[in-house]
């Protein structure tokens, strides 16, 4: 396993255990209750607990215990303050252990601000900013991984400005709970949603009418009305003419409309990515076509 990882994970021990220790040197904490707030396998705690021991960061203190030691703690406190950008590697490289590297899975903010023992708070600015230089992109509650974000791991640079490239192929695999906007359907379900420019109109339409009711319903800003109107003109034209393809007029017609109310909201710094399928709709009527 990449030493990375292994390091992510001795990290996370010693920020949970700094959590419920409250900070204090010494404390016990039992390691049932240590490994249930981390999530993680026996023989990967164990691990991690053999390796932090021998380095003197933590140390049993009653059978079936665990407490930090003094240089323990100022470790935790170290990894707390690591600047903006080591965190915003270290986000980056979660997301890919999430997915297995995969371009098309998606992984629960939540899940990534669990693993690096942070508040989801914490990372949503991060996710932003990661999704503004195209490493990956960030759907709700959820992200996915982009082929820029990989090549910034592999240069060990997370903040890179390298841009996504393109496809003709948009795949997104949905698994988990419902959140949001992202997953319509049962507990645990799993959802496959792939376009490209032999998609009908038609398959993208649910995703279209859940963005314009998310719009509906979202608080007033400056030219809400209009930024509505047109979408809702762009789901007309969709139901009108469900089977018509990429590239066919009312697909253009609809690409301009969309066009429009993300000119209107980025005018006035509205945070449209924030609506839900917005990306996914977004390439399905901005493709190239061959």
């Amino acid at each position: 396993m990449d030493l990375f990882t292994e390091q992510l994970k001795r990290e996370r021990f010693l920020l949970v255990l700094h959590g419920l220790a409250d900070g204090q040197t010494g404390k016990p904490i039992k390691e049932e209750d240590l490994m249930h707030s981390m999530q993680i396998e026996s023989d990967q705690f164990h691990k991690a607990r053999l390796y932090l021991t021998d380095e003197g960061f933590i140390k049993g203190t009653t059978f079936g215990t665990v407490g930090l030691t003094p240089i323990g703690r100022k470790e935790a406190e170290r990894i707390m303050t690591l600047s903006y950008k080591e965190k915003s590697f270290r986000v980056l490289w979660t997301i890919k252990e999430l997915t297995n590297g995969s371009l098309t899975k998606l992984v629960l903010s939540e899940d990534v601000a669990r693993m690096l023992a942070i508040e989801p708070r914490e990372i949503y600015p991060i996710m932003n900013d990661l999704d503004e230089r195209g490493l990956i992109t960030a759907l709700n509650e959820a992200v996915v991984m982009l082929p820029a974000g990989l090549e910034a791991l592999e240069s060990r640079d997370a903040t890179s400005s390298q841009q996504p490239t393109s496809s003709n192929v948009f795949n997104i695999n949905l698994h988990g709970d419902n959140y949001g906007g992202i997953q319509q359907g049962t507990h645990n379900s799993t959802q496959n949603i792939s376009v490209t420019t032999e998609t009908p109109i038609i398959k993208i339409i649910p995703q279209l009418d859940a963005l314009v009711r998310a719009a509906e319903k979202a608080e007033d800003f400056l030219l809400k009305q209009e930024v509505v109107g047109d979408l809702n003109q762009a789901l007309e034209m969709a139901h009108c003419n469900a089977q018509r393809y990429p590239g066919d007029m009312p697909w253009q017609f609809i690409q301009a409309k969309l066009t429009a109310a993300k000119t209107a909201m980025e005018m006035v710094g509205y945070a449209y990515r924030s609506l839900p399928f917005w990306t996914l709709i977004w390439h399905y009527f901005t493709q190239k076509l061959s």
